[in-house]
């Protein structure tokens, strides 16, 4: 770490921070964040890579209109960690507004914007609280792309995709909300267009997002869509047996009864093949 100055909580200042590492390419960091708290907590996440990897972060931009005037100015970083949610409005509205030429990294304590942030040379999505581990993978997937295209390309969103599921969510239970372990999540549902989250021990959570979002972003080796209400885990399918037409009842392994899930005719062997992979 060397001895310059730290970006203020709204600031642009230009390489503030240097985290040496091993002898390799320089990654030159811009952070687009509006809280100070959420800079603070990315700039010790970095610093703890110090012996990896060589991270120069150049400056923090705190708002939209902030981040706009510093790459008009002509900042050209290597890599952006930007929160999706500024004080002046979404981060998307940046990209509408000036070239960024680099990947970025999207963090947020939220997970409405997951599709969206890939539009936006997007390789990758964090939610907070970010923790070291996943920043580790984010910024070694970073390297492994920048070894592989050409520097000022569009990234492939097909790439950007290949690891971009989370471990866990973002869900709420009253006032509180809760980072809750995919492995724990026995299923989630739709109810009145409101999506609910069931875990191994009968909690229920409200989740602000659509099924068709989540289906999309979680591992179809362990989520699978039963009908159009209904996405399980594959890891609490208790049983499940036949019904007329061809349908199915699965019988998901919780502590909560009541649920009803039928898989229909259409896809019942989908199912089979899902269960028996």
């Amino acid at each position: 770490m060397s001895g310059k100055r730290r970006c203020s909580e709204r600031g642009v200042a230009a390489a503030y921070t240097t985290i040496r590492g091993e002898e390799g390419t320089m990654t030159n960091i811009v952070i687009i964040e509006d809280q100070s708290a959420g800079t603070g907590l990315l700039q010790g996440e970095l610093r703890k890579l110090a012996g990896e990897m060589e991270l120069d972060i150049l400056a923090c931009p705190g708002s939209v209109a902030a981040a706009v005037e510093w790459f008009r100015a002509g900042g050209q970083p290597d890599l952006v960690l930007c929160n999706t949610e500024l004080a002046d409005g979404h981060a998307f509205h940046l990209f509408s507004q000036v070239p960024v030429p680099a990947p970025v990294i999207f963090v947020t304590p939220y997970d409405p914007y997951v599709l969206q942030s890939f539009e936006y040379n997007g390789i990758h999505y964090l939610l907070k609280p970010v923790l070291g581990a996943e920043l580790r993978q984010a910024l070694r997937k970073f390297e492994w792309l920048r070894a592989r295209i050409v520097p000022g390309s569009k990234i492939d969103p097909s790439e950007s995709r290949v690891q971009r599921r989370h471990s866990r969510i973002i869900v709420q239970r009253g006032m509180e909300q809760v980072a809750l372990p995919l492995a724990d999540v026995v299923l989630f549902y739709t109810e009145n267009k409101v999506v609910f989250v069931v875990d191994r021990h009968g909690n229920k959570y409200l989740y602000e997002g659509v099924l068709q979002t989540l289906e999309a972003e979680l591992d179809p080796a362990q989520f699978f869509r039963a009908n159009r209400q209904f996405l399980i885990h594959i890891d609490y399918v208790h049983s499940f047996r036949s019904m007329e037409k061809s349908r199915l009842r699965v019988q998901m392994d919780i502590p909560a009864k009541g649920y009803e899930i039928i898989v229909s005719q259409e896809t019942a062997a989908r199912f089979r093949r899902w269960i028996e992979a």
